[in-house]
Order: C-alpha cells, then sequence, then structure tokens
C-alpha cells in the first residue's frame, strides 16, 4: 500500500513540458479521470483548449516568476460544474531551478449564507419603548 493511495491532500505534479507525472487517486477523481488516464498528459490533452491554455499560462508564470499562483476554475462533467481552487508551486531542484510544478486542488463548495433573524416588529416596538423609559429622568 502506498501512501498516496492514502493522502488526503488533492496532489498532482507535472514536468516541465506540461505533463502529469504523478497525482493522488483522489485528484484524478476529482477531475473525472483515473491515475492512469491522467499521467504523462497535459492538461490540453485531458481538458481540451479552453481550459488547458488558461492552465498552460499559469504554469509558464509559475515557472518564469518561481512564485505560487492560486487561481479559480470550473469543470463541468456534464451534469454538474465544479468550482476548483488550485494552487501550483514551483517544483524546484536542489540548486534552486524550476524543474516543474507541485500543485493541490480543492472544490469550492458554496454554502447559503445564514442571515440573522428578524424580529418581529412588536418586539421591535416593545424594545424601543424600553429603552425610552430607561432614558426619562
Amino acid at each position: 500500500m502506498s501512501i498516496q493511495n492514502n493522502m488526503e491532500q488533492v496532489v498532482f505534479t507535472k514536468a516541465s513540458n506540461g505533463r502529469f507525472t504523478f497525482i493522488t487517486p483522489n485528484a484524478a477523481d476529482l477531475l473525472g479521470f483515473s491515475v492512469s488516464d491522467i499521467l504523462n498528459k497535459t492538461e490540453i490533452e485531458l481538458f481540451g483548449p479552453e481550459l488547458g491554455f488558461e492552465s498552460l499560462e499559469v504554469d509558464q508564470r509559475v515557472s518564469l516568476t518561481g512564485a505560487s499562483v492560486a487561481f479559480d476554475a470550473h469543470l463541468s462533467d456534464g451534469s454538474q460544474l465544479r468550482k476548483l481552487h488550485i494552487v501550483k508551486h514551483p517544483y524546484l531542484t536542489e540548486s534552486g531551478d524550476v524543474t516543474g510544478i507541485i500543485g493541490t486542488i480543492q472544490e469550492v463548495v458554496d454554502e447559503p449564507v445564514a442571515l440573522p433573524e428578524l424580529q418581529p416588529v412588536a418586539e421591535v416596538d416593545s424594545l424601543q419603548a424600553d429603552v425610552a423609559d430607561d432614558n426619562v429622568l
């Protein structure tokens, strides 16, 4: 049993040519593929030109600047649209050269925001009357 099969984190690595070299099974599931479908492929091959080229531009920015980049992407499997938060980091050699990308993926689940409970008008009027009584000299 390998460590990658037991990781909760959704992690991948890519070589400098943009091909996936590692991906955790849960990351592959989140993207709608098997691990074997993803390895040695580029995001353009997996997701098509629109999303693939956008991701390639982020990879190039990370490689050129050596800085991490976070962004959100939307991925549809045909039945549902998923919002993913992706962070890409430079994969560095011991000498500090960028040799690829290390990435993490998190699905963003938008939860409804609870609104504060409103008091009935009668209660508000009663509170205002109490405050007015307290302020009488």
